[in-house]
C-alpha cells in the first residue's frame, strides 16, 4: 500500500568513466559524493563498448525485482497490520528484538512508550504494525545516538522483520 511506504531510485554516474554507471531501487537509497551507493537493488556497469546496448536489459532487470520485492513488502504489511498484539505479546517481542540487538538496552523505555502512546495516530492500533513502526521510530540516527548509526539500520531492521514476520507467520515461500 502506497501509504505505508514508497521505493525510491538512485543514479550514479562519472563524466570521465572512472567508475561505474549504477542504479539502486528500494525504499532505503543512500546516494553520497563520497561514493557510498546502497538500496534493495544495486546494480552497475562499467563504460564499455556495449554500455548503450546493456542498459535496457540492466534496468528491465532491476525494476522486475523491484516488483517482486514490493509485492512482498505489500503482503508483509498487510500481515503485520492483520496481526492483533497485546502488551504481554509486545513485550516479548521487544525482549526478543532486545536479545537480537535490534536495538541497544538504552531505547526500550523510549520504544514501549512510542507503543503504549504513538506519536503518530495511525499507529494506535494494537497490532505488529504498530509495534514495528514504534522500534522503527527510535532507530532513526540522531545527533544523540552512539550506539547505533545509518550504517546500521539495514541489519538492524532486517532480524526486526524476521521477529515481526515470525510472529505474524509468514514464510515467504508462500508469498
Amino acid at each position: 500500500n502506497s501509504e505505508d511506504y514508497s521505493w525510491v531510485a538512485g543514479i550514479r554516474n562519472s563524466m570521465d568513466k572512472t567508475f561505474p554507471a549504477g542504479l539502486c531501487v528500494g525504499s532505503g537509497v543512500f546516494v553520497c559524493d563520497n561514493l557510498a551507493f546502497s538500496s534493495e537493488i544495486v546494480f552497475g556497469r562499467r563504460h564499455t563498448t556495449n554500455i548503450m546496448r546493456d542498459l535496457p536489459m540492466l534496468v528491465t532487470r532491476a525494476c522486475g525485482e523491484l516488483a517482486t520485492k514490493w509485492d512482498t513488502q505489500g503482503k508483509r504489511i498487510e500481515s503485520y497490520k492483520n496481526t492483533e498484539l497485546g502488551n504481554k505479546d509486545a513485550a516479548w517481542i521487544l525482549l526478543n528484538s532486545l536479545r537480537q540487538n535490534v536495538f541497544p538496552k538504552t531505547k526500550i523505555d523510549d520504544i514501549l512508550s512510542e507503543w503504549l502512546e504513538p506519536r503518530h495516530p495511525e499507529f494506535k492500533d494494537r497490532n505488529v504494525w504498530s509495534l514495528f513502526n514504534a522500534v522503527t521510530e527510535h532507530l532513526k540516527p540522531r545527533e544523540a545516538s552512539k550506539g547505533h548509526s545509518l550504517w546500521d539500520m539495514p541489519a538492524r531492521t532486517t532480524r526486526l522483520h524476521a521477529i515481526c514476520d515470525s510472529t505474524c507467520g509468514i514464510d515467504f515461500a508462500d508469498l
